[in-house]
């Protein structure tokens, strides 16, 4: 018995610690490419590390008292979908601004502990995309392969490097990690999947992946039960949250004009939409910041066609992989439902942008790959090492590509111009570049071709009230004859869409007011002002200021000047 002891007692061991290390290896794997993908982005995207505040980010920061504080008060404001902080932003983002409260007690106005958050919930999207194409059969190579196109395709730099963007990696990764963790943790999963849903309501794409991957799961074997739990649970919490935020959604996209007042041409737009996607995608074309695209005006136009084309193609496909159960389909309905939210169904300023595609991209990352490797069965064994060999190499050449691009990208967010200068070169026609042009021309004194630049962006809702109120250029310039017009028809149409129903927040009454004021309306402006005075809420000093304003204006009568 001594001998047969002493036998069995290391080789248990050396058992137990070959299991360890078997356990320990994906935790391994998964911190070095971690590490790998921080360091490497680190590098990517570090000309935007050190860059300001830029457009959106100043109302969810340096100009939210909301975050600027921590109490209940404003954690409740950050839930409530009809308060003044979320008619601010314009989002319902519970989650982003719960985390933005807590980066603000720790960084202030240093802006380089927002970007490096970014960055690391950024690597971190890799890991978790990385771990989620394993479970669903890639291999390791192929997985790290898919993540890092994923943080190195250069529209994945706006989400990285704008501050606000922390809504779309947060999620990105919460969603991942509710995918990931719902079969060891059915309720951490749906907790995750919540959290996701109140960061971005397209974190929504992780239960369209829940559905598809079930109906996979039963291919080999039929008698696995579905997972209805889950499926309810996901099911029941989405609804909720969708019920909360279209009353957000409403009220943070009024005034917004639907892509057309035409069916068809919405239609058309929808799927050309698409088209522009999937062309970002493959071939990185059309990337800039504030994306407008123009509006197909038919059948003739060559996106119409290509989206055909597209659509017919992924159409064909995703019936196969229906039909075989083959693991690319969650992956494809990961990209269609990341697709839909963001199609104009409900319109909302800038139908397209490079954050949307950061969504999109991993359904179509995992659905390409999976394509592939479907069809790789196909290729004679003699010839099957050198064709991965040729994969491999033109994969390394893309990513490499796709570094520098992203670095150049980085780049135009590490100013406060940046942005808009970008889009003003890439869409000389949209919105932005009438706007800017018009601004320019004001400040060279050329007013006659100023006006009609800027009627063109107050029209298309890119130049309201609080832009020319705050603008350096146009507010100086408020008094001026040839200015006015054009103000109070921006303030006349700010009414229209103020008034359309009662306002419920502070920040809405003020907003009314401010426009009634420009519209020499002072009667009603006195009155919404009282109206926003009983909220008693963070503008008590700007409702007192405005009712002084609107009680000097009065008495002055109404042909005084706007000051």
């Amino acid at each position: 018995m001594g001998p047969r002891k002493h036998r069995t007692g290391p080789r248990t061991a050396a058992a137990r610690g070959s299991a360890a290390t078997a356990l320990n290896r994906p935790y391994r794997d998964a911190a070095l490419l971690f590490a790998a993908l921080l360091c490497i982005g680190g590098i990517v995207y570090a000309p935007a590390l050190a860059g300001p505040f830029v457009s959106d980010d100043n109302i969810y920061l340096p100009l939210n008292p909301w975050v600027q504080e921590i109490n209940l008060e404003n954690v409740g404001a950050m839930f409530d979908p009809t308060s003044s902080n979320n008619l601010v932003t314009a989002n319902y983002a519970p989650t982003q601004m719960l985390l933005h409260m807590a980066q603000w007690a720790v960084f202030g106005r240093n802006t380089v502990g927002y970007h490096l958050t970014n960055l690391i919930l950024h690597a971190l999207v890799g890991v978790l995309f990385a771990a989620l194409l394993l479970r669903s059969g890639a291999p390791l190579p192929a997985a790290g392969a898919g993540a890092a196109l994923l943080l190195f395709h250069p529209a994945s730099a706006e989400a990285v490097s704008w501050i606000s963007q922390l809504k779309t990696l947060l999620a990105m990764s919460l969603a991942l990690g509710a995918l990931l963790l719902r079969n060891r943790s059915r309720a951490g999963a749906a907790a995750l999947f919540l959290l996701g849903l109140f960061a971005k309501p397209i974190a929504a794409v992780g239960l369209a992946f829940l559905v598809a991957e079930e109906w996979v799961r039963r291919r080999d074997n039929a008698t696995t039960p579905v997972d209805r739990a889950s499926l309810l649970i996901w099911g029941l919490l989405f609804a909720t949250f969708a019920s909360i935020a279209l009353v957000a959604y409403r009220a943070a996209n009024i005034g917004i004009p639907p892509v057309s007042d035409e069916p068809w041409i919405m239609a058309l737009s929808c799927a050309t939409f698409g088209a522009r996607y999937l062309a970002m995608a493959g071939t990185t074309y059309g990337v800039s910041a504030f994306q407008e695209p123009p509006i197909p005006n038919g059948v003739g136009d060559p996106w119409v066609w290509l989206a055909l084309a597209l659509g017919l193609a992924l159409v064909a496909r995703v019936v196969v992989a229906v039909r075989e159960r083959l693991p690319e389909l969650p992956y494809w309905i990961w990209a269609a439902a990341a697709f839909v939210p963001v199609a104009q169904i409900l319109p909302f300023r800038y139908p397209m942008a490079d954050r949307y595609l950061y969504f999109i991209l991993p359904g179509l990352i995992g659905g390409v790959w999976f394509a592939a490797a479907e069809q790789w069965q196909r290729v004679p064994t003699a010839r099957r090492r050198a064709a991965a060999c040729c994969a491999g190499a033109a994969t390394v050449v893309v990513l490499a590509i796709f570094a520098v691009q992203s670095y150049g990208r980085a780049s135009i967010w590490a100013s406060n111009a940046g942005p808009t200068l970008d889009a003003v070169a890439r869409w000389p026609d949209g919105a932005q570049a009438h706007r800017e042009r018009g601004r320019a021309l004001i400040y060279n004194n050329m007013w006659a071709e100023a006006i009609p630049e800027l009627r063109v962006a107050a029209e298309r809702r890119v130049l309201t009230l609080p832009h020319i109120l705050q603008d350096p250029i146009l507010a100086p310039r408020m008094g001026d004859p040839r200015l006015q017009p054009l103000i109070r028809d921006v303030a006349r149409l700010e009414i229209e869409l103020l008034t359309r129903e009662p306002q419920t927040t502070e920040y809405g009454w003020i907003r009314l007011a401010q426009a009634q004021l420009v519209h020499r309306d002072f009667t009603e402006a006195e009155a919404s002002l009282a109206s926003a005075r009983k909220f008693d809420g963070m503008y008590g000093s700007l409702i007192e200021q405005l009712e002084t304003l609107a009680r000097g204006r009065q008495a002055l009568g109404p042909s005084a000047p706007l000051r």
